[in-house]
């Protein structure tokens, strides 16, 4: 949350707060940014037979640029 500082700023208690309060949020933010364990931490369900799908795509696609020339030296290609 962006909260504003305290306007009155001679009230120590209230600054000292605001000023624990950014720390816990700049610090949470860090270890969200810079933890491995949460870069796969997703918040909704995978489906897998789309991660399936989208894996079996490029490994095709990945195997017609490598082997095209030769495929297409035997009229081998599918299109």
């Amino acid at each position: 949350s962006n909260k504003m500082p305290p306007n009155n700023t001679f009230d120590s208690t209230l600054k000292d707060k605001y000023i624990e309060d950014r720390k816990y949020t700049s610090l949470k933010i860090f270890k969200d940014l810079y933890y491995i364990e949460k870069w796969f931490n997703f918040q909704t369900e995978l489906i897998w037979s789309n991660v399936i799908g989208l894996v079996g795509f490029h490994a095709v696609s990945l195997y017609y640029i490598v082997t095209f020339p030769y495929l297409q030296q035997y009229v081998l290609t599918l299109w």
